[in-house]
C-alpha cells in the first residue's frame, strides 16, 4: 500500500526532488494521476533539475492525457481492481523501463525476483559485478528500487510493471561469478 497524501503533501514531493516543474505543471500532473503518491514521487524524481531527463513535465501531462491510458482500468469490475490498472498504466508512461539503458533493465529483471522482504544489496550486486554499484544506485535514486531497513526492496506495483514491460530476455541471465 502507499499512503496517500494531501495535495500539499504532494507538492512538497517536487519540492524535495528539485523539480524542473511549474506550479501550472505540477497541480496537472498531480490530476493526471490521481494524486497516486507513487507515481507522483517517481515523476518527481524524474523532473529533478540538472539531471538528464528523457521526459519533460509537457511530455508527461500530453501521454497522460493519452485515452488508451484508460483502457486497461475498464476491463476490471471492481473499484480497487480498476484503480490498480490505472494506477499501472500511468506508471507504465511515467516510468519508461524499455528506454532505459540495458544494464538498469537487467538489474530490474533480476529486482522481480526480489523476496518480499527484500535482500542485502551487497550479495544482490554481488551477481553483476562491483563495477556495476553506481547502476544500482542510480536505480535506488530514481525511486525504482528501495533501499530499506538495509536491504534492497522493489514495490509491489514496480514488481508488477516490470514483469509486465521487461519480459525474460533469451540470453540474458545473471552473470554469476565463482
Amino acid at each position: 500500500d502507499v499512503a496517500r497524501l494531501h495535495r500539499q503533501e504532494l507538492h512538497q514531493l517536487f519540492a524535495q526532488h528539485d523539480s524542473a516543474v511549474t506550479p501550472e505543471q505540477r497541480d496537472a500532473l498531480i490530476d493526471a494521476v490521481n494524486g497516486h503518491t507513487l507515481t507522483v514521487d517517481l515523476m518527481a524524481r524524474s523532473l529533478r533539475r540538472g539531471k538528464r531527463r528523457a521526459a519533460t513535465a509537457d511530455k508527461l501531462l500530453t501521454n497522460l492525457s493519452d485515452p488508451s491510458i484508460r483502457q486497461g482500468a475498464t476491463t476490471y469490475q471492481n473499484p480497487e481492481s480498476r484503480a490498480q490498472a490505472q494506477i499501472i498504466d500511468h506508471l507504465k508512461v511515467v516510468f519508461r523501463v524499455l528506454d532505459l539503458p540495458e544494464i538498469e533493465q537487467k538489474l530490474l529483471r533480476c529486482a522481480v525476483l526480489l523476496p518480499d522482504g527484500g535482500m542485502d544489496d551487497r550479495l544482490f550486486i554481488t551477481a553483476f559485478g562491483e563495477d556495476q554499484e553506481e547502476t544500482l544506485d542510480q536505480l535506488i535514486d530514481n525511486g525504482w528500487l528501495i533501499w530499506k531497513d538495509d536491504l534492497l526492496q522493489i514495490h509491489p506495483v514496480i514488481r508488477k510493471v516490470c514483469r509486465e514491460e521487461l519480459p525474460p530476455t533469451e540470453g540474458v541471465g545473471i552473470p554469476f561469478t565463482n
